[in-house]
């Protein structure tokens, strides 16, 4: 497969690759998988088979990150990394990161320390949720990596207060903002985008290479 430029991925981001375009040229796709878009799928048969929406934002229409009860607040690059790894940790089942590897996105060159916020409650000033984006200067690009909230405050409205006040913050330096996320996560993230602005319907498939049937 011919190695895929800027230029075309950018007329059609979220139908081009899966991901965004810095991983892409940073890293290829891991040998162990196949990673197609739901169009090219073909008939073949795979044991193991995840399914992930990309969408994309134009930056308009952005939603107000205002709540009486909610306060966003930057996060401390020099304090606050280990508290960063907890919130991702209690969030998840399936993934853990440690304290090296939230340091290490500190040092990438998508890093910028205005994406990265926490949503606190504002009377106990606990966290409720974290909010992590990048830049992509290259492609003009920004990335939603990690919208997380912890267990007890989900269904109050602090996911969109966060990815509100990251696109906000973008909208200075993007031309657009892409996200991915599984679809069949019983959270349902892909609602959550969409009532935030987001818009597609670009599906990837997540295939295993040990295939049965075709």
């Amino acid at each position: 497969m011919p190695m895929i430029r800027l230029e075309w991925y950018l007329k059609d981001p979220c139908r081009m690759l899966s991901i965004p375009y810095y991983k892409y040229i940073r890293q290829p796709y891991p040998d162990h998988v196949n990673i197609c878009h739901q169009q090219d799928a073909g008939d073949d048969v795979y044991p193991d088979t995840r399914r992930y929406f990309r969408l994309i934002h134009h930056l308009q229409d952005i939603l107000d990150t205002g709540h009486d009860k909610v306060n966003l607040r930057l996060v401390d690059p020099l304090t606050e990394l280990p508290l960063v790894a907890e919130i991702i940790n209690a969030c998840y089942q399936d993934i853990q990161v440690d304290l090296g590897q939230v340091t290490n996105w500190t040092k990438e060159a998508v890093y910028r320390d205005s994406l990265w916020w926490m949503a606190e409650d504002r009377q106990s000033h606990k966290p409720m949720g974290l909010g992590i984006a990048v830049y992509d200067e290259m492609a003009r690009e920004g990335a939603l990596e990690w919208i997380q909230v912890l267990p007890a405050y989900k269904q109050q409205g602090v996911g969109r207060l966060l990815v509100g006040r990251l696109l906000d913050m973008l909208s200075d330096m993007a031309d657009f903002v892409t996200v991915s996320g599984e679809m069949d996560h019983p959270d349902s993230p892909e609602r959550l985008y969409r009532r935030c602005g987001f818009t597609g319907d670009d599906v990837w498939l997540v295939r295993r290479l040990d295939k049965k049937g075709s």
